[in-house]
């Protein structure tokens, strides 16, 4: 569509415009359809797209194409019989109509009598008498009715278009373009003027007032203020963008809008900016990211110089961050300390020394020339990680590990009798990693070392190694020191990893109702030996473990009926025995209150190894776990009946995903997919019928690629912002280029509510420059 109207591209001789072209253009204008005619359009984005890019640009934005074959170069024929060829533009135009999809099926050639073609250009066409085109129109309308392309009755354009004679370039511009450009928005300006001198704005066409707009905006941005346009006006003039061709001010406007911008993206605009050179929108950034006064802008400018490959001069680079660590921009701090991590260089921190002491976060300034120096002066960045140990950070012990070959024995024992215990973790891995750690010096640190990053980093040394430990050295270097920096969940999977190296008969001895560990040992003992234990696993699932507590219950029990036992009936109890008679009671009654929760943790023991090695009849199995409140049981029912189960759990997997956390809803609507199989029908029914809520975006983002594009395109238009980015992505990555940018162009004009997160989304991955693509665009 253009200017709300269904597009119909008029390929054409120049020499036969007034002729056949014209004529063809006024009386499609008659039926409410826009004619192209292209030679008569400005260029999209200024005379740097070039003519074959404007031809594209119309082609994207048509819904069908008619080419009129006229006789325009004689041919030489032998026999003196008239030949002719049309000119090569319309050749060109037609197989270039040919590779778009959505123009593919809708082409319509008139030919004149005696005009050939070459043999591989062969098209069904119909006659065209130039005499009488009465005839040629009333095909076109019939054809037209039969690809509805002719609306029922004519709708009023969302963007009414100008005057033919405002959008066309005059043809003394300059090569810049600069004075066309200025002339539109001075022309939009003056109508402004004019209608409200005249009290008549309510008469205002759309272009006017969004090309006014734009004008404004871009003139205001000029001046000391942080002023930038709303999502709904940038969507709107960018609907009207073949129209409104943005001076070089106005385009800055629109990127300072973008980079605003943040998830879910609203802002379109990369296809109305003009081309720069990498460097020279790298540049931009630059000045963009310490000079403007909109404190978004500078961040989101900060934020693609960070992820981008870096385009500018090294003094570029360090100017940019001396002007980011200035004392006033403190919330820039963190930003530029980043751009430090990832551009930075070695030589350059004589420059940013001064700024770096007025920093508030020391240690994340420590962090980053720790990071720097151990990339580019490997020795100078280890000394001072060991002079000042609260530069580690994980990234920085990764770093420091991956290069353990380069640390030397000396360095190593070191770090192990520093006083920070940061330090010593990152030495038992160094050593770890040089094979330099015995077996008796890691059991050693498991039982004596005060701080619990180094036990677990000794235990996790041990484990690579594979390493049999002893279950009591396991259970004291995992002990909980209630500390932050190991968590529970982390706990119980170092545990099980190490189990599994432990001696088999301790492990097996280790899974007990009573025992802390218990629940741990069973998943090792069932990871490590499933064809011996699966019938068992299977039987205490559908039991409910009672194999493990009832034994464990009365032996707790045991003492008390013991004591019972043995006295003659009716005995009254001596109050010593009575208080022990009544200490195992309440201990057995506080064992049953606990039962819940113990089952719990070996119901997660049995699925973690189930989800493991799944087989048909588990399906029942993870149906009755599904129902469970414990989010980590019904995670790992959700695991297994994604193996296993079928469009029958659909329901119950539903109502699980409702129940759970962001991941476990994932994973759920993973599994539901998996169990519809290849029925898009049914996933696009089962994402309509979940409306609005967080599962339909779950749903698109993992059935997306099962989905065909006709309803992927239909799912654009969906009320969950998730819905429509999934889908967009899927269409951006399955379509080619030319039928994205169609399909794009055809969005805000079909008549339906649109949505700017689409128009954004699938505008900055056609259009932003592919050196942005590895950054948040």
């Amino acid at each position: 569509m253009l200017h709300g109207k269904p597009a119909v591209f008029l390929s054409h001789s120049g020499r036969y415009k007034e002729r056949a072209g014209q004529p063809f253009a006024d009386h499609l204008a008659q039926l409410g359809l826009y004619g192209v005619l292209v030679g008569d359009l400005p260029l999209p984005n200024g005379p740097d797209e070039g003519p074959s890019r404007k031809v594209d640009y119309y082609l994207d934005y048509s819904e069908m194409f008619v080419a009129l074959l006229t006789p325009d170069d004689a041919l030489a024929n032998p026999t003196g019989a008239a030949g002719y060829r049309p000119r090569p533009n319309v050749v060109d135009e037609l197989a270039r109509a040919r590779e778009r999809h959505h123009l593919k099926n809708r082409i319509l050639v008139f030919r004149c009598d005696g005009v050939e073609l070459h043999s591989n250009v062969n098209p069904t066409y119909e006659s065209l008498d130039l005499d009488d085109l009465p005839a040629a129109f009333a095909t076109f309308e019939r054809q037209a009715r039969e690809w509805q392309i002719l609306p029922e009755a004519e709708v009023a354009p969302s963007v009414p278009a100008p005057p033919i004679e405002d959008r066309s370039a005059p043809a003394q511009a300059s090569p810049s373009q600069g004075g066309a450009r200025r002339t539109e928005g001075s022309d939009a300006l003056h109508r402004l003027s004019d209608a409200i001198d005249a009290n008549s704005t309510a008469e205002l066409d759309d272009w006017t007032s969004l090309r006014a707009l734009l004008a404004v905006a871009a003139d205001n941005a000029r001046r000391p203020q942080s002023q930038l346009l709303e999502a709904t006006e940038v969507n709107r003039i960018w609907a009207a963008r073949p129209a409104i061709r943005p001076s070089d001010d106005e385009a800055r406007l629109l990127l300072r809008a973008m980079l605003a911008d943040t998830e879910p993206w609203t802002v379109p605009g990369w296809s109305m900016q003009p081309r720069r050179k990498a460097a020279d929108l790298h540049a931009l950034l630059c000045r963009l990211a310490y000079e403007d006064n909109n404190n978004a802008v500078r961040r989101g400018a900060v934020r693609l110089l960070i992820s981008a490959p870096w385009r500018s001069s090294i003094p570029a680079r360090i100017v940019l961050v001396e002007r980011l660590l200035r004392p006033d921009l403190s919330w820039l701090h963190g930003s530029a300390l980043a751009l430090i991590e990832r551009h930075g260089a070695a030589s350059d921190f004589e420059h940013w020394d001064e700024q770096l002491e007025r920093v508030t976060d020391a240690e994340a300034v420590l962090r980053t020339r720790a990071t720097v120096l151990l990339r580019d002066r490997w020795r100078d960045g280890l000394k001072l990680v060991i002079e000042h140990p609260a530069a580690i950070s994980q990234p920085v012990a990764e770093i420091i590990v991956a290069g353990s070959a380069k640390v030397g024995d000396a360095v190593w024992r070191r770090m192990l009798r520093s006083d920070a215990p940061q330090l010593r973790a990152v030495g038992v891995r160094v050593a770890a990693k040089r094979s330099a750690l015995k077996k008796r010096d890691a059991v050693a640190l498991m039982r004596d070392e005060p701080d619990v990053r180094v036990r677990v980093a000794t235990v996790r040394a041990a484990v690579d190694r594979r390493w049999q430990l002893p279950v009591e050295d396991i259970r004291t270097a995992l002990r909980d020191d209630n500390t932050l920096s190991f968590t529970s969940s982390e706990r119980a999977t170092m545990t099980v990893e190490a189990l599994r190296c432990a001696n088999p008969a301790a492990r097996r001895d280790a899974i007990s109702w009573l025992s802390t560990e218990g629940p741990e040992a069973y998943t090792a003992e069932a990871l490590e030996c499933w064809s011996q234990v699966a019938t068992q696993v299977r039987s205490d699932l559908a039991e409910g473990f009672k194999r493990l507590h009832d034994p464990a219950r009365a032996k707790m029990l045991l003492p008390s009926i013991e004591i019972k036992r043995d006295l003659p009936p009716d005995t009254a109890l001596p109050p010593n025995v009575k208080k022990l008679v009544a200490t195992v009671e309440r201990t057995v009654e506080q064992l049953d209150s606990l039962r819940e929760f113990v089952e719990s943790k070996f119901r997660i023991a049995a699925l973690t190894a189930l989800a493991e090695h799944p087989e048909p009849g588990d399906r029942d199995l993870a149906r009755n776990a599904l129902n469970t409140e414990d989010h980590v049981v019904r995670a790992l029912a959700v695991k297994v009946l994604g193996h296993l189960g079928n469009a029958d759990d659909v329901p119950e997997l539903v109502t699980a995903a409702t129940k759970s956390y962001p991941d476990g809803r994932a994973a759920a609507a993973g599994a539901i997919i998996s169990c519809l199989g290849s029925d898009h029908v049914a996933i696009s029914g089962l994402i309509e019928d979940e409306g609005d809520s967080d599962l339909a975006g779950d749903l698109a983002a993992a059935g997306r690629s099962i989905l065909d594009t006709e309803q992927l395109g239909s799912l654009l238009y969906h009320q969950h912002v998730g819905v429509r980015a999934a889908a967009a992505d899927e269409l951006v990555r399955r379509l080619s280029a030319i039928d994205a940018r169609a399909l794009l162009n055809r969005y805000p004009n079909s008549g339906r509510a649109w949505y700017f997160n689409v128009t954004a989304r699938v505008d900055r991955s056609l259009n932003a420059p592919k050196w942005l693509a590895a950054g948040p665009r």
